[in-house]
Formats: structure tokens, sequence, C-alpha cells
């Protein structure tokens, strides 16, 4: 396929990428751009919804209840920042507290006055129908870190000509948040350190998929994009052609929502036997009733 050609077929993912990534809330009332924001939202409920499987809406307190939340939504950006040996944006600036705090506490208002919102029955609903959004929420938060990365002179250029260090960027920039969130239980009460998600023996390649997609995704960016970390690589990747960064997050985007679309659709079947199992049992027990 010729550059002309993926590039007319990337055009509408990359417009909405664009759109997302630019475009403010509003100017003057929440001056922050959608992509951000809908992360902000997207957290949110992941978080609320960890916290009300666990039991715990009673019991955890509202400081472990905002610093776990802003520690799952910046993680993968706080780690990377330290890798890179780069201040994050939250410790000069007061508008990443603004835009997230802001959209959480918004949130856990809707929520506490409509509890259904992260009912059992919805929770899989949200993941169906939000996926292709979570794929361009996490291709820009991957794609940013590796902006950095290749922009900074503060960075070591050793870092930045290191292919195995942008796979590494890529994966801490796409799951840093959950597997710190996970690992450290902090939508509970009491936080404790336990074996991160991804080294458990229960763990296999669809759990682990947000960290080893991160790394895929920093593949495909620096193949397309021709960065010179890849450029051995990409002699035997000539399928490839050289895109735009614009066209390589397009790109990023489709591939990394196949994978949470396959995600996704793999996790139906598991539910749908339960329920069955759930209506015979209740179909035995209105038999023995009658008897």
């Amino acid at each position: 396929m010729t550059a002309t050609a993926l590039a007319i077929a990337l055009r509408p993912v990359a417009d909405q990428f664009t759109f997302l990534t630019t475009t403010k809330v509003h100017s003057t009332l929440f001056p922050y751009p959608w992509a951000s924001t809908l992360h902000a939202a997207r957290i949110s409920l992941m978080y609320q919804g960890n916290m009300k499987k666990a039991g715990q809406e009673k019991a955890i307190g509202w400081k472990a209840y905002l610093v776990g939340y802003l520690v799952m939504s910046w993680g993968g950006m706080l780690i990377s920042h330290f890798l890179l040996n780069l201040p994050p944006p939250p410790l000069y600036s007061i508008h990443p507290y603004i835009n997230y705090l802001g959209v959480h506490l918004l949130l856990t208002l809707a929520v506490s006055s409509y509890p259904t919102i992260l009912s059992p029955q919805n929770l899989p609903i949200y993941d169906l129908v939000l996926f292709p959004l979570d794929a361009v929420l996490r291709v820009n938060a991957i794609t940013s870190s590796l902006t950095v990365l290749s922009s900074n002179v503060s960075v070591n250029p050793v870092l930045v000509n290191s292919p195995l260090f942008h796979l590494i960027i890529g994966a801490v920039a796409s799951a840093g948040g959950g597997v710190s969130a996970g690992t450290f239980s902090l939508w509970t009460s009491q936080w404790a350190f336990s074996t991160p998600v991804f080294l458990r023996s229960t763990a296999g390649w669809i759990a682990t998929l947000d960290l080893w997609g991160g790394s895929v995704v920093a593949l495909v960016y620096g193949l397309s994009t021709s960065h010179p970390a890849f450029e051995s690589l990409r002699l035997s990747f000539t399928v490839i052609p050289p895109l735009s960064p614009l066209g390589a997050k397009a790109l990023c985007t489709i591939v990394l929502g196949g994978l949470f679309g396959y995600r996704v659709v793999t996790a139906i079947p598991a539910s749908a036997p339960q329920k069955v199992e759930g209506l015979k049992e209740d179909r035995d027990k209105g038999k023995a009733k009658t008897q």
C-alpha cells in the first residue's frame, strides 16, 4: 500500500484524533482538551467501579479516594517522566488537578445520585461501547510520552536511540496507572502492596494486554514515523510506508482498537454461561416448590 492510499484510509481516524486532542470542552468555563477530559471521566468510572466491587464506598476516606484516583489517572505519565528524568506536569502546574479532579468530583456526584450507572450489568456495556475511545485515549498517552522522549534535549541520547526503551515507555505510559492502582489496591481504604497484575500466575495475554499493547503501539509508531531507533528494523517492515506523526497515531489507534475489541468480544461468552446457569437454578427451584 502506498503512503497516499494509507493516508486516505487513515484520514477519518486522524480527524477524530485531532478533534479530541485540540478541541477544548469550553474556551472559558473549562479550557481543557476533550482527550484529557474524557480520559479523566473514563478512569473515574473504572476507579469507582472497582471501589464498588470491593465494597469500599463507605469505608474509603476522601483523601485516599482522590489521591488513589489521581495515581490511577497519572501513573503512566508520572513513571515515564521519572524514567526520562523529567519533572511531570502535576509537579509544576495546577491545571491537571483542575481538569481531572473537576471531572472526578462531578461523576462522583452523578454516581451517588444514580447508583445504577455503575451497576454490574452496565459496566461490561461501557467496555463494549467505549473500546474505540479507550484506544484513542491510550494511544494519545503513549505517543505523548514517546514525543517527549524524542524531542526533549535533556533526555539521554542512549535512551532516545534505544528501541527497547521505546517499548518500555510504551508499556509504562499505557498501563502504569492501572498497574499501580491494582498493585496497591488504591480503591480501598487500606492500601497494601501486592504482586503486580502482570506478574501473577493467573494473568494471561488478554489480562496483560494493556501492558504489552503499549509496547506494540510504540513499535508501530516508531516504524511508521521512521524513528532512527528503529532504522535497522524498518528495513524488514517496508510494508509500512513512512507516515506523519498524526498518520502514525491513527494507524496505532486502529491496531490497538482491534486488540481492545478482541478483548471485549472474548469477554462476552464468559458471562453468558453464568446467566444461563442462574436461570436453570431458578427454574429448578421453582419446580421444587411445586412438588
